[in-house]
């Protein structure tokens, strides 16, 4: 073999090679190089690749395929936020992943809300033949909670799973377990209270002061008081577990809750929906509603903590937040 032919063989397998390699990378790259996410949500929804493509998927468990690596996936459902997520197509595996979808809430004109639950009355009475006073409650005369002395003009804000007792001349407050039969002194000077109200969950206490109708929240698990610079003319709220529903009118700043601030400065009328969770003090804004200078007379949230309802001008509404 002359060396001419050995120079075009030579060109002939590094052509060869190139094609080769070209044509494995193709086939890598279109059949090999792959994997997959396997979504549940609840359908129907839309999953775009970012700067690839858009999937509709109609049922709660949905397959995608794509290349290998790190991917934006975006989420969409219809009156739902959208959500973004980076995640990973494994080589030749499923990558499976759960997403819930968080509503945008809505608000409904309804004929008529659910009653509020009738309010335990308790009260503080002398037990006969001991020295001791006892917690009762207008369902029975059984004493719930036993206390070593008189308490003086009792206060008591209470509900079926907790009441809050103070002694109105010391300025004392005891927590009462109704579930447990147990009581614990709360080691905060209180001061003089108009109105309050227990969380579901037992351990905080939303109260008015008596002199300036400010709120107060008292945290009863770590004995901690916080003003909440709101008051009574500005703010409507209700329990919701251990989240507050607040109805606040418009310009009225929160910062004291979280350092966040929601002011409306165009606006002259109309209230925010706000919730506010007592433990991690996250405040999140719900919705607006325009065109009054009323805040909600009722406030009634659903167990299930997905329906708000109120009464606003008259009118009934539900309020859906999940």
């Amino acid at each position: 073999m002359n060396t001419e032919d050995k120079k075009t063989l030579r060109v002939a397998i590094f052509l060869g090679l190139i094609v080769s390699i070209s044509a494995l990378a193709i086939i890598w790259n279109i059949f090999l190089n792959k994997g997959s996410v396997s979504i549940d949500a609840q359908s129907p929804y839309t999953v775009e690749i970012f700067g690839e493509k858009t999937v509709q998927c109609n049922q709660n468990i949905c397959k995608i395929g794509s290349t290998t690596g790190e991917k934006t996936l975006i989420f969409s459902k219809e009156g739902y936020k959208s959500l973004v997520e980076d995640m990973n197509f494994p080589l030749w595996r499923t990558n499976k992943v759960v997403i819930n979808f968080e509503i945008i809430p809505y608000i409904k004109e309804v004929s008529k809300i659910p009653q509020e639950d009738l309010q335990i009355q308790y009260q503080v009475v002398k037990d006969e033949g001991t020295p001791y006073y006892k917690l009762i409650s207008d369902k029975s005369l059984k004493a719930i909670s036993y206390f070593p002395s008189k308490i003086n003009n009792p206060q008591i804000f209470g509900n079926k799973n907790a009441a809050f007792v103070v002694d109105t001349i010391t300025n004392i407050g005891y927590k009462v377990d109704i579930d447990l039969n147990s009581r614990e002194s709360i080691d905060v000077k209180l001061p003089n209270i108009k109105s309050g109200k227990i969380s579901d969950d037992k351990n905080h206490l939303i109260f008015i002061e008596d002199e300036t109708s400010k709120y107060w929240l008292l945290d009863m698990q770590n004995s901690s008081l916080l003003d909440m610079g709101l008051t009574q003319s500005n703010t409507a709220f209700a329990w919701m577990g251990n989240q507050l529903i607040l109805a606040t009118k418009l310009g009225v700043q929160t910062d004291s809750l979280n350092n966040s601030v929601i002011v409306d400065a165009e606006s002259e009328t109309g209230i925010n929906i706000l919730k506010y969770d007592a433990k991690s003090k996250n405040i999140i804004f719900l919705t607006r509603i325009q065109e009054t200078i009323n805040l909600p007379t009722v406030i009634i949230p659903t167990t299930n903590q997905q329906i708000v309802y109120f009464t606003l001008d008259d009118k009934n509404s539900a309020l859906f937040i999940k």
